[in-house]
C-alpha cells in the first residue's frame, strides 16, 4: 500500500499479507487467550494504547496534552520528542520475539505453535501482470494479520527502561514527554533518555528515523541554545510544529494548526453535497455528512474542541452551513433545530 512521497520509490510502500481466511479463523482462536493474559496480568506497558480494548489515539493524545499542560502549569520547562521508526513491523526479530514469549511464561508447544507461525513464510509481489520470485521471510510480523499487532506489542514492550521522560506509545508511533526545573537539567533528561532508547531499540534490531523524528520545546520562551540533541553519531533536531497521531501540535500548544486543518478538510463537502442535494435524499447527504464532515470533526475532539470561543467559530459556522444544505434551508435560517 502506497504510503507517502514518490510513487516510484518502493522504500514509500507498505507491505500487507494477503492470508487465507482459514488462518485468520485459527489465528482469532488462538488470540483469545495471549490478550486476556496480558491484560489480565497488566504485562504490557500502561502507555502503550495501540491494539487495545477501550483504548485508543484519543486517549494518548488527550492523556500526552494534559501531562505537558500541568508541567507548564507548574512552571517547568518542558520538551516533548516525537520518534519515528523505519518498518518497525517488518523488522521484528523472530528469535527476540520468540523468547520475549518464554519470559512472559510461552513454553512447551505453545510456543512451538508460534515459532511454526513465524517461520517457513513466503512472499512474492505481484504487480499488475508481473509476478515476483518467492522469497523465505526471516523477519517481521504478518502485516493485515489478527496476532500480528498482539506480537509487536509484546516485542516492543519498554516496562524494563527507566526513563526520566513518560514515554507514550500507539503501536509504533512513540513520543516522550520530559520536564525538569530548568533547561540545562532538561537536556541532561533529554539525552539520557534518548540514549537509553536508543540502545533498547538497537537491542532489539529496531533502527529509528533520524530524518524523520524531532522535539520540540514548549511555551512562548525562547531558548536558542537548544536547537539540537547530540545521540551518539545522530542528530535531533527542533521543530516548531509535528503532527502526532492525527493532531497537529506546535509548540504554543494553541489549536489553531489543527482547527485550520480540520476546516480545510471539510470546506469542500459543502460544495459536493451543495451539487448533490438535488439528486440525494436527505438520508443520503446525511450519511455522507457522517462519513467526511463529523467523522473529522468528532476525531480528537477532546483535545482541539477545548479552544476558544473564537478559535471554534470558523469550524461551526462551516457546520452550520453544510447542515442547511442538507436540509435544503437558506444561510439565514436558524440552525439550532437542525442539531
Amino acid at each position: 500500500m502506497f504510503k507517502s512521497g514518490s510513487p516510484h520509490s518502493t522504500q514509500n510502500y507498505r507491505p500487507i499479507s494477503i492470508l487465507s481466511a482459514l488462518s485468520k479463523i485459527i489465528e482469532k482462536i488462538v488470540k483469545i487467550r495471549p490478550l486476556a493474559f496480558l491484560e489480565k496480568c497488566n504485562v504490557l506497558y500502561a502507555k502503550q494504547f495501540g491494539f487495545r480494548k477501550k483504548l485508543g489515539t484519543s486517549f494518548a493524545v488527550h492523556d500526552m496534552m494534559i501531562q505537558i499542560e500541568r508541567a507548564k502549569d507548574a512552571r517547568k520547562k518542558v520538551a516533548g520528542v516525537y520518534i519515528d521508526l523505519k518498518k518497525a513491523f517488518d523488522t521484528v526479530n523472530h528469535e527476540l520475539l520468540l523468547h520475549k514469549l518464554y519470559l512472559l511464561g510461552v513454553s512447551g508447544s505453545v510456543l512451538s505453535w508460534f515459532e511454526s507461525y513465524l517461520s517457513d513464510r513466503q512472499q512474492f509481489v505481484k504487480t499488475n501482470e508481473c509476478v515476483s520470485g518467492k522469497k523465505t521471510i526471516s523477519h517481521g510480523v504478518p502485516q493485515g494479520s489478527i496476532l500480528g499487532p498482539i506480537l509487536f506489542l509484546i516485542y516492543v514492550d519498554i516496562m524494563e527502561l527507566k526513563l526520566n521522560s513518560t514515554v507514550y506509545l500507539f503501536a509504533d508511533d512513540t513520543a516522550l514527554v520530559c520536564s525538569a526545573d530548568n533547561y540545562v537539567q532538561l537536556q541532561y533528561f533529554l539525552s539520557e533518555d534518548l540514549q537509553k532508547l536508543s540502545k533498547w531499540m538497537y537491542e532489539n534490531r529496531l533502527t529509528m528515523n533520524w530524518d524523520k523524528s524531532n522535539f520540540m520545546l514548549f511555551g512562548n520562551d525562547e531558548y536558542p541554545v537548544l536547537q539540537s540533541i547530540q545521540v551518539g553519531n545522530s542528530r535531533l533536531n527542533r521543530a516548531k510544529s509535528v503532527k502526532y497521531l492525527g493532531l497537529h501540535i506546535n509548540e504554543n500548544l494553541t489549536r489553531v494548526q489543527h482547527i485550520n486543518h480540520v476546516v480545510n478538510k471539510i470546506r469542500p463537502m459543502s460544495f459536493i453535497l451543495f451539487k448533490l442535494r438535488n439528486f440525494l435524499n436527505r438520508e443520503q447527504l446525511l450519511q455522507l455528512y457522517y462519513a467526511y464532515v463529523h467523522s473529522r470533526l468528532s476525531y480528537l475532539c477532546i483535545v482541539w474542541g477545548r479552544s476558544s470561543k473564537n478559535v471554534l467559530r470558523r469550524v461551526l459556522v462551516l457546520q452550520k452551513r453544510i447542515l442547511k444544505i442538507i436540509f435544503h434551508l437558506p444561510l439565514l435560517t436558524r440552525s439550532s433545530p437542525l442539531f
